[in-house]
This record gives structure tokens, sequence and C-alpha cells, in this order.
């Protein structure tokens, strides 16, 4: 689980199969909120959460306020909504 605070880190050894929790970002709040940038990041449109990295052998999670998470060698394109749980920030 990866929560606001985590600065850059990188996963090594993640395969399109692994399960990335992320808790309480303001850049993603729901589900259908990253399947839609997702969608629009594998099209190649402009949008702020997911960037190809390393000649686009890695995936880069921007998550906002200096957190990221590069996945090695997991290409955008093997991605999908279900490799993913998003949790909203808590409010108040």
């Amino acid at each position: 689980m990866f929560q606001p605070g985590i600065g850059t880190d990188v996963v090594a050894n993640a395969t399109s199969a692994d399960t990335i929790e992320l808790n309480g970002f303001s850049a993603v709040t729901s589900m259908s909120e990253l399947q839609t940038l997702l969608s629009e990041a594998q099209a190649d449109h402009a949008q702020s959460l997911f960037a190809t990295a390393n000649g686009g052998h890695d995936t880069v999670i921007n998550l906002g306020n200096h957190d990221s998470i590069t996945l090695v060698d997991v290409q955008l394109a093997s991605l999908h909504a279900s490799n993913f749980v998003v949790h909203p920030p808590l409010v108040g």
C-alpha cells in the first residue's frame, strides 16, 4: 500500500499481475478516474498520472506532491485498472 509522503519509490521485480494499492492520494480519487487516466495514457493523450520512462520499458505513476512510483520493466500498455485499488483521501 502506498500513501502520501512516500517520495520517489521504485518497484523492481513488479509484474503486470501485481496489485498496487493507492491510499489517500488527491491525484486519483476513484477507480473510474484511474481507468480514464490509464486509458488516456495508453492512447498517448496528455494526462498527469502515468508516464513512460527508460525508453518505454518502465512506467512512472506521478501521484503529486513529489510522490511517485516507478514500476521497473512494466510497460504502460500492460497495465489494467484491475492492477490498482484506490482509496480516496479522507475528508475533514
